[in-house]
């Protein structure tokens, strides 16, 4: 739809193109819907290390792996505190303190804490790429509801032109003291 202004000296505001510093024009929108996977988001276009992050992110968020963690977490102390209390001369596992369990919860720590960050930032360009691609609708949109204005206007200066021309604004008038009779009446 080319866009044309009305030849009317009297053009509406709304019509003026609004003043952004970075403004996309109308011809530069494709007929095709922009998609995540057109900007290369698609989670068909995942490494197996950017899978496996958000298999672990998944996880590791869930409540499934914080519930098997804490039941992994009282087993380990409730064993090793009946261990050192049973087998005290025998066997010595990871008493009180429990500095082997400390160390593979530092562990778990220092490779999990990564692995999310990895994915999180995966997510956050998943995010950039959606803003964008709202930025474009909105902006294609904000054109097309310019261009019914537009066209809007037009007809308004149209239609009353046309009233101008055949005299209605005196038939109007006219009619509306009649009926103002009547109601008197």
């Amino acid at each position: 739809m080319k866009q044309e202004k009305p030849k009317s000296s009297e053009e509406p505001s709304i019509l003026k193109k609004p003043q952004m510093i970075h403004y996309i024009e109308p011809h530069s929108f494709s007929a095709k819907q922009p998609t995540l996977a057109s900007m290369g988001q698609s989670s068909k276009n995942l490494t197996r290390g950017q899978a496996l992050a958000d298999l672990v992110t998944k996880f590791g968020g869930s409540w499934t792996f914080i519930s098997l963690f804490a039941v992994f977490l009282i087993v380990w102390i409730i064993i090793n505190v009946w261990i050192t209390r049973t087998y005290s001369d025998m066997i010595v596992h990871d008493p009180f303190p429990f500095i082997l369990l400390n160390l593979m919860l530092s562990c778990l720590a220092a490779l999990q804490a990564p692995i999310i960050l990895m994915s999180q930032n995966r997510e956050a360009e998943r995010d950039r790429a959606r803003a964008i691609l709202d930025y474009v609708i909105n902006r294609r949109a904000e054109w097309e509801v310019e261009n019914m204005q537009q066209d809007l206007d037009e007809i308004k200066i149209l239609i009353k032109n046309l009233c101008v021309d055949r005299g209605l604004p005196t038939r109007i008038k006219l009619i509306k003291r009649k009926l103002k009779k009547k109601a008197k009446k």
